[in-house]
């Protein structure tokens, strides 16, 4: 059982994270959009597909395993738990260290609003 400060971080972080798939799309929707207009090769389209695509797998991984991460944590420290977690995640994974980037920023966005809400 997730008590209610971690099951708002949770929903918190999970929209966050959704949040990041949605502008990657965007970024691949633009790529695309420079493609088409002859502003980027086919190899510097495909190589940037590629890694954006990647940064997508890797967060829908961690969107795959981050329930079952928090009814793990037990200590109040779940935070730095997580981020712990995360960083070993997705360097097992071998996703691009940009997606560990990114929810790093994600976390800290969290904390800077969790005392708002």
């Amino acid at each position: 059982m997730i008590d209610d400060d971690k099951q708002k971080y949770l929903k918190i972080f999970k929209l966050e994270l959704q949040n990041l798939i949605d502008d990657i799309t965007e970024l691949i929707n633009y790529e695309k959009n420079l493609y088409d207009n002859n502003t980027h090769t086919n190899f510097v389209y495909l190589e940037n597909l590629v890694v954006l695509k990647d940064e997508i797998m890797g967060i829908n991984g961690i969107l795959g395993i981050i329930d079952d991460l928090f009814i793990g944590f037990h200590s109040e420290n779940y935070r730095d738990d997580l981020q712990k977690s995360l960083k070993e995640f997705v360097e097992k994974k071998g996703y691009p260290q940009a997606v560990y980037r990114l929810i790093e920023r994600k976390i800290k966005k969290i904390e800077n609003i969790k005392d708002i809400i």
